[in-house]
C-alpha cells in the first residue's frame, strides 16, 4: 500500500511531517510525498519510499530553509487554481522620510502610505495560476522647501492582478488616482492614471541557494490627465505643476541568513531610476529584509536620491510592513498537526 498527502498553498513542511508521524503510528508502511515550491504550479521534487525516508527528506528541506507545499497523485494538486485562491489578500503599510544633503532644516519631509489588494477571482492564465481583483491605496505626506511648507494627500483605486510562475510571481495594479497638493501660496488637484507592477524572481531561493536568492523589480508610473491649480489668496487659476512620474527600481537580495523558528534576515542593494516631470532621477542604497516562515515581513531601505541638473542629493529612509505576510507567517507558526479539512488522501495497491 502506498499512501500520499496533499494540501493547499498555505501548507508547508511542518504539516507534512505531522502527517507522516501520525500515519506511522497507524502502521502505514509507505508514503509518497510530492513537494512543490510554495505558491507555484510546477513540480519541484518528489520523495517516494517508506515513512522514515520521507521524514528525513522533509527534515533536510526544512534545515535548508525551504518553504514547500504538497500535491497529490501524479504530482497534481486538487485544483491548480487553489494556488491563487489561497493567496487572495495583501496589505502593506509604508512610511518614510527624507532630508537634503545641504541643510535638512529647509528641505525635509515625511510620508505614510497604505495599500490593500483583494483577488476575488482565481483562474489559469497561460497554464499558470492567477488571481484577479482590486486594490485601494491611501497616502499622506508633508515637508518643507526653503521657508515654504507643503503637504499632499493621495488616493488610488482600480483592478489588481497576480500570476504565479515557476520560481516567480508578478503583481499589477492599474487604476485611477487623485492627489491634493497644498503649499503656502497655492493648491492643486491632479487626476492621474496609476500603474504599479511588482515582479518577484526567487527560483534560486526555492533551489536552496543562499547567495543572491531573490531579485525584485518594481515599476511605477503616475500619468496625469487633468489638473487644477489655484491661488490660495485670490482663488485665481494658475498654470498646473507637472506631476508625471515614472520609475524602475531593482532590489537585489545578497544573502539569506537563517535563524531559529524559520526566521530569515536578508541584506541587499536597492538601485533605481526614472523621471519626475522632465527631470531624470536616480537612487542607490542598502536594503535589509526580515521574514519568517517564507514570508518577507519588514523591509528597510536607506538610499540617496539625485536629480539631473540639481546639485546635491536627498537621503531617504523607508520602512515597509507586510501585514498580510505577517498574518500568513503567524498562521504557519501555529500549525501543530493538519486537520481533516486540510488533507487529501490517495492510495494505490
Amino acid at each position: 500500500m502506498v499512501t500520499g498527502w496533499f494540501a493547499n498553498a498555505d501548507d508547508d513542511i511542518d504539516r507534512a511531517k505531522a502527517w507522516l508521524e501520525k500515519n506511522k503510528s497507524a502502521r502505514q508502511e509507505q508514503a509518497a510525498v510530492i513537494v512543490l515550491p510554495q505558491a507555484q504550479g510546477e513540480l519541484g521534487a518528489r520523495q517516494d519510499g517508506d515513512m522514515d525516508e520521507a521524514a528525513d527528506w522533509l527534515q533536510r528541506q526544512q534545515e535548508q530553509g525551504s518553504s514547500v507545499e504538497l500535491a497529490g497523485k501524479n504530482g497534481q494538486p486538487k485544483d491548480r487554481k487553489s494556488y491563487a485562491a489561497n493567496d487572495q489578500f495583501d496589505l502593506f503599510m509604508n512610511a518614510g522620510g527624507w532630508h537634503s544633503s545641504g541643510n535638512p532644516k529647509v528641505n525635509a519631509g515625511q510620508y505614510a502610505q497604505g495599500k490593500a489588494r483583494y483577488r476575488l477571482l482565481s483562474y489559469s492564465l497561460f497554464g499558470q495560476p492567477a488571481g484577479l481583483g482590486g486594490f485601494v491605496l491611501g497616502e499622506t505626506g508633508s515637508g518643507r522647501s526653503g521657508s515654504s511648507p507643503f503637504s499632499w494627500n493621495k488616493v488610488a483605486v482600480g483592478p489588481s492582478h497576480k500570476i504565479y510562475g515557476k520560481g516567480w510571481d508578478d503583481s499589477t495594479d492599474l487604476g485611477w488616482a487623485r492627489q491634493w497638493d497644498k503649499s503656502k501660496n497655492d493648491k492643486q488637484t491632479t487626476d492621474s492614471i496609476y500603474l504599479s507592477n511588482y515582479t518577484n524572481l526567487e527560483q534560486r531561493r526555492r533551489d536552496g541557494k543562499k547567495w543572491f536568492p531573490q531579485t525584485e523589480v518594481i515599476l511605477s508610473a503616475n500619468i496625469p490627465y487633468d489638473a487644477d491649480k489655484t491661488s490660495v489668496r485670490s482663488g485665481k487659476s494658475l498654470p498646473a505643476d507637472n506631476k508625471f512620474t515614472a520609475g524602475l527600481d531593482v532590489r537585489q537580495s545578497i544573502y539569506d541568513f537563517d535563524f531559529e523558528n524559520r526566521q530569515r534576515l536578508t541584506p541587499g542593494l536597492l538601485l533605481g531610476g526614472g523621471l519626475e516631470a522632465k527631470d531624470g532621477v536616480g537612487k542607490i542604497g542598502p536594503s535589509v529584509k526580515w521574514g519568517a516562515f517564507g514570508q518577507d515581513i519588514l523591509i528597510a531601505d536607506v538610499f540617496s536620491k539625485f536629480k539631473s541638473g540639481v546639485q546635491g542629493y536627498r537621503w531617504y529612509g523607508a520602512l515597509l510592513l507586510n501585514v498580510g505576510g505577517a498574518i500568513k507567517a503567524y498562521k504557519a507558526s501555529q500549525i501543530t498537526e493538519p486537520g481533516p479539512e486540510d488533507l487529501g488522501f490517495y492510495s494505490e495497491k
